[in-house]
């Protein structure tokens, strides 16, 4: 037995030390440069705030003199064409797909679907940035410009939600008014409690194994496959709302996002403080930056609205029922307060809704398999609201 064991160690371990040096030659080596090539099917095994790499709107693998795009799942591109994406392929989808192929500048979206200003705006780049940069191969250079959506469907909303919820109990609402403690309040409540940003205090080598962490999600979603797997929601198809689209009246959704007609007056005041001291924590953060807010209309705000009342998604236990005429009026103010807050911030505004409202007076910019976000089409009106920034 002892001889057959002598006879096998060797062989042992050079299989183990092949194995080690295959491992190593792929973190160090190959993996980094094939980020870059990953389908979407391959990017969601990937660690979160690694991301940025696999993404097909740049010309460079670590992108260079860069557009950060930060927001909500409008930052993202979803909507029909990511509902009905080939996840095989790489196919970039959104206003950003637009932009670069007329720009052929870099463009990254650090997005995160359902996130207020806080998370948009501090948690996600505070927490992304700090990860990166504490590793060897992934380090990510401030951008040159930063386009900050604010979606006027659900931005407002989002920023109560996390006030009363999401950082309950981080805050004293006495002194939440004053701005110096506000900013105490996101450097300690937002920022240092976000998981990724938690993740830079543990051992920095875990930040580098980055095909190391690839393997192990790709085991995990086997083993959901294998033990079933996850089943997806899937959402009920709504009808109600009146547009003339096209000369013709259409019947669309009767739980469309709008100009949060369901928030009182204070609560809109509060919300809107929390996007500017959302936004004065990002130009702190990236100092000399241009930042510029795109103002994204919602959905009844974008059609020319034929019923006499609109039924938008409920909100908590408030009415879903508005008088139309609203629509405009809240979206016309929400409009002038944000642009108030970002000068007062000394970031450019940028509104989108004649963009989209032009394109949606012939046809319909969101619906088919999503009626929260835009088509295809809708997000090349976007695009094209914001070309002008480029130049």
């Amino acid at each position: 037995m002892m001889p057959r064991l002598r006879d096998l160690a060797p062989k042992l371990a050079l299989s183990v030390g092949s194995l080690f040096f295959g491992y190593v030659f792929c973190e160090l080596l190959v993996f980094p440069f094939a980020l870059s090539f990953f389908s979407y099917k391959l990017q969601w095994r990937v660690d979160l705030p690694f991301l940025v790499f696999c993404q097909s709107t740049k010309a460079h693998r670590v992108p260079k003199d860069y557009t950060l795009i930060l927001g909500d799942s409008y930052a993202v591109g979803l909507g029909e064409e990511w509902d009905n994406l080939d996840r095989w392929t790489r196919k970039p989808i959104g206003a950003q797909a637009v932009l670069y192929a007329k720009t052929g500048r870099d463009i990254i979206t650090m997005g995160h679907a359902g996130a207020g200003s806080l998370g948009a705006y501090v948690a996600d780049p505070a927490g992304k940035f700090a990860y990166l940069n504490k590793t060897v191969l992934y380090k990510l250079p401030p951008p040159k410009l930063v386009l900050a959506y604010f979606y006027e469907g659900n931005d407002l909303d989002n920023n109560i939600r996390d006030l009363k919820h999401r950082y309950d109990g981080k805050y004293d609402a006495a002194k939440l008014t004053d701005p110096a403690y506000f900013s105490e309040f996101i450097q300690k409540g937002v920022v240092e409690t976000d998981e990724t940003y938690k993740r830079i205090r543990r051992w920095h080598l875990d930040q580098n194994l980055v095909f190391w962490k690839f393997i192990k999600s790709g085991f995990r979603k086997l083993w959901e496959v294998l033990s079933g797997g996850v089943p997806e929601a899937q959402a009920a198809p709504y009808e109600g709302n009146k547009f003339r689209v096209g000369g013709k009246i259409l019947t669309v959704g009767d739980r469309l996002q709008g100009p949060s007609l369901e928030l009182t007056p204070d609560e809109t005041k509060k919300a809107v403080y929390v996007f500017e001291r959302s936004l004065a924590w990002l130009r702190s953060f990236f100092p000399g930056v241009k930042v510029v807010v795109v103002y994204v209309p919602s959905p009844l705000s974008t059609y020319d609205i034929v019923s006499s009342q609109v039924a938008i998604e409920p909100y908590h236990e408030r009415t879903p029922y508005y008088p139309a005429s609203r629509v405009r009026q809240n979206s016309d103010l929400i409009a002038r307060e944000i642009q108030s807050a970002a000068d007062r911030q000394d970031c450019g505004f940028l509104d989108a809704r004649p963009s989209l409202r032009k394109t949606g007076k012939t046809m319909l910019v969101h619906g088919g398999t999503d009626w929260r976000h835009l088509t295809r089409t809708g997000y090349a009106a976007l695009a094209e609201a914001v070309l002008p920034v480029f130049h």
